[in-house]
């Protein structure tokens, strides 16, 4: 994956609440070293995927991937039905980003911004 990362998790309540205290961290980070800043782009989606010994693929990850490509630096961005299958995590808020053409996905789908 070059320069980025996957991780899974068995809930979406869990896969926000480390992509939250991911870009936490960083931005505690920045703070404390404004000239070597590091901004990271986070994506998620849900949905099955193949597990394969310690990897994963499938539509569910690559919509993940895709998602990820879409979000700025310091941005979480997530799939409609994270968002939907989230409902009202504590501290966790989402604004609409439009819907976006994901490459090599068909049609346009509904992002969201994790307000962190």
């Amino acid at each position: 994956m070059g320069d980025g990362f996957m991780a899974a998790f068995p809930s979406v309540t869990r896969a926000l609440r480390c992509a939250v205290d991911i870009q936490r961290a960083f931005a505690d980070y920045n703070r404390k070293h404004p000239d070597f800043p590091i901004k990271v782009r986070v994506g998620l989606n849900s949905g099955e995927s193949i597990q394969d010994e310690n990897d994963y693929s499938g539509m569910a990850v690559s919509v993940a991937s895709r998602i990820a490509d879409k979000a700025r630096g310091g941005q979480i961005l997530v799939a409609e039905v994270v968002r939907d299958l989230a409902g009202s995590v504590a501290g966790v808020e989402f604004r609409g980003a439009g819907r976006r053409q994901l490459k090599g996905i068909p049609g346009r789908q509904q992002l969201y911004e994790v307000a962190w």
